[in-house]
């Protein structure tokens, strides 16, 4: 009885499938992988265990205020070598977007914040390429909101921030 329903619940997954997308879905703690082809669909259990989880380096809840209407930088994403020097900027993603504003994601040149324990707190005195974090609630909007932003740096490391907004 198990295994009919264990195939069962298989067989909606696969026909769940559509526009010959290859997606990785998590069955009852078995990967399985489901490619579909050419209307053809192959099924291959695979061993969760040797496929690392995704899991950010840092999730971090950070509170802000902001002007109701205008422009307010709330952060700087970057990545810089300890001599200052760059590989690139970090690849930035709006998970969840603020419901009474817009944030808005720029790219430019910036001067890093390292604090003075870290190796790269000569950096700041040099402006260096970065992201920056735009926020501008709705006009005349005063409360709550809040956005949600996921961070690949150069390096592959993975952040995850959240902000609190609190709109006055």
């Amino acid at each position: 009885m198990r295994i009919a329903a264990s195939n069962r619940r298989l067989n909606l997954l696969i026909t769940a499938i559509t526009n010959r997308k290859i997606q990785l879905m998590h069955y009852a703690g078995i990967a399985i992988s489901v490619t579909a082809l050419a209307g053809c669909i192959a099924v291959a259990p695979r061993d969760v265990a040797t496929r690392p989880e995704v899991v950010p380096i840092a999730a971090k809840t950070i509170n802000k205020a902001a002007l109701s209407g205008t422009v307010q930088r709330f952060t700087n994403y970057f990545y810089l070598n300890p001599d200052c020097t760059t590989e690139g900027v970090p690849s930035v993603r709006v998970v969840e977007a603020p419901v009474h504003g817009k944030i808005t994601l720029e790219e430019g040149l910036g001067y890093p914040s390292f604090s003075r324990d870290n190796q790269r707190y000569e950096c700041n005195k040099h402006k260096s390429q970065m992201i920056k974090v735009m926020y501008q609630s709705d006009v005349g909007y005063v409360g709550p909101d809040a956005v949600k932003l996921e961070v690949i740096f150069v390096n592959g490391n993975f952040l995850s921030d959240s902000f609190n907004i609190f709109v006055k």
